[in-house]
């Protein structure tokens, strides 16, 4: 008898049930394991279905580990009576530099540093990594719209809330879903060398950045398709309501620059948006075939290609 596959509804009920771990131990990164044998039962059912770690589904899988302990361990998942998974450490990112793919934006340590900050609000880096024995370890915290902690990394270290209504982990993602809606409120995929972000909050004091599969949101600036190079700096730092951008690159995206701060960037291609009353400060900057458009006057060419400015203050 050819087997199906399990359906998407029942493989949510089951992880909702199962507190979105192994029921032994814990951890947010399983298998769907059939108590009885698929082979005897030849049919899916949630009641029949659980979550195992790698470790334990082997060890069922071998008979090294006893259908009733995997009963019992159904019957009261550990995770039922907690607010987080237990801590798993990831091995999923070597080297000694990190790509990040964040929205539509893309950045990279150049060389090897202890520790890469790479996102930061007000002096809190929510976003980096560390160096440790060739593997790159990230650190960061993971929101829902009303500010609970939806995943947490520390130094590699992954915990996941259990009071979301849906962890999704299919090889190297995962998927996180609120409460109130459908949609993902998280959606991170490591790689050998770092990690792609695709939805996403980041929270610090005073601050906010969203990540939106083409954009990010940083308290109002809208940052897309930037490509940013360095080690031991942050690649987006948002201070105090101003961003500070140093020596990176925006090509063919909109940006509004109201208080913020460049230093040797270039822009390419830009679509930019400035207020009169509340002027960006450019230093060292490049622009070429931008358009500016001024809150309160028409559209404008914004220093085109044959009036390059090294220097120049808004």
């Amino acid at each position: 008898m050819s087997r199906l596959a399990i359906p998407p509804d029942m493989k949510r009920q089951v992880r909702q049930r199962c507190g979105f771990g192994c029921v032994i131990c814990g951890i947010p990164f399983f298998h769907y394991d059939h108590i009885v044998e698929f082979s005897e039962v030849h049919e899916h059912t949630a009641d029949n279905i659980t979550l195992l770690c790698g470790t334990h589904h082997d060890q069922k899988t071998r008979g090294l580990l006893p259908r009733a302990i995997v009963e019992r361990a159904n019957a009261s998942p550990v995770n039922q009576n907690s607010t987080s998974t237990p801590s798993h450490r990831l091995m999923t990112s070597v080297g000694e530099a990190a790509n990040f793919v964040i929205g539509s934006n893309r950045c990279c340590t150049s060389e090897h540093t202890h520790y890469s900050p790479t996102i930061a609000i007000n002096g809190l880096i929510v976003l980096g990594c560390a160096y440790e024995d060739g593997y790159i370890l990230f650190d960061t915290d993971l929101y829902d719209s009303n500010g609970n902690r939806v995943l947490s990394l520390r130094r590699g270290e992954i915990t996941v809330s259990t009071r979301v209504m849906d962890y999704e982990q299919v090889g190297p993602n995962i998927i996180v879903r609120d409460h109130f809606c459908n949609e993902p409120i998280l959606d991170v995929t490591f790689a050998p060398d770092g990690l792609t972000l695709s939805r996403g909050l980041f929270m610090g004091p005073n601050g906010f950045i969203h990540v939106l599969p083409d954009l990010l949101n940083m308290n109002g600036l809208i940052v897309k398709k930037s490509e940013s190079l360095g080690a031991g700096r942050c690649a987006f730092n948002l201070d105090q309501r101003q961003l500070i951008f140093r020596s990176y690159n925006f090509v063919g995206h909109s940006m509004l620059l109201d208080g913020r701060q460049f230093e040797s960037c270039t822009f390419v291609g830009c679509h930019i948006l400035q207020a009169l009353e509340a002027p960006a400060r450019l230093n060292a900057c490049y622009f070429s075939d931008c358009t500016r458009l001024n809150l309160n006057s028409p559209p404008t060419i914004f220093y085109p290609r044959s009036q390059m400015h090294a220097s120049r203050k808004a």
